[in-house]
């Protein structure tokens, strides 16, 4: 079952506790997880995810995906419109790659 939540937030120091969270979980039963923040977002939810014992190098390489906001949503427009690009239209995407992965290998992908 599907299942997707909306949360709104008063401060950045709120929003990266929540989200860290959620990734941890995701991670520590080796699901994939796929972050797309500004860059300093990304930074405190790293020192946050490693706080918490988690090896991120190693996450990384196999289940862990960190995208920037702007590269990630300027791949979402077509170059010189507003016309918004279906996410699964270019599969070379990384966010693309993730949810292949995952699928092929039964796991469930965590995306914020």
């Amino acid at each position: 079952m599907e299942h997707h939540d909306v949360r709104f937030y008063t401060d950045d120091a709120a929003l990266v506790d929540d989200f860290a969270s959620f990734l941890e979980s995701a991670l520590k039963i080796g699901n994939t997880a796929a972050v797309i923040a500004t860059e300093s977002h990304r930074a405190d939810i790293r020192r946050r995810l490693e706080a918490g014992g988690l090896d991120l190098v190693t996450a990384e390489e196999k289940t862990y995906i960190p995208l920037d906001v702007t590269d990630s949503v300027s791949t979402f427009v077509e170059p010189g419109s507003r016309e918004r690009v279906p996410l699964m239209k270019d599969t070379r995407h990384p966010l693309e790659q993730v949810v292949k992965a995952a699928t092929e290998k039964g796991l469930h992908v965590a995306v914020g």
